[in-house]
């Protein structure tokens, strides 16, 4: 079995370079944490922006089943804020 700061990876996901998979945990961070872009962006050293693209290129090829739980969670997010 293959690990990743801790996690254990999917076979699938094995075949990827370091920084997509930190990606891709960081998105599945934010969705277990119920997080928001700046936090998780903070915890994960991206800049808010940058997360923010790499959540709507990288994520939506890699995993689209991932990206459906991000955007969710975004939108939760917001509606929380009362911006939606």
């Amino acid at each position: 079995m293959l690990y990743y700061q801790g996690y254990e990876i999917a076979e699938e996901y094995s075949y990827l370079e370091e920084e997509e998979l930190h990606v891709l945990y960081a998105c599945h961070w934010m969705v277990d944490n119920k997080s928001t872009i700046r936090e998780t962006s903070a915890i994960c050293g991206y800049s808010a922006t940058t997360f923010w693209r790499r959540i709507h290129n990288e994520c939506r090829q890699l995993s689209p089943e991932l990206y459906r739980c991000v955007v969710r969670q975004m939108k939760k997010n917001l509606e929380k804020r009362g911006k939606a």
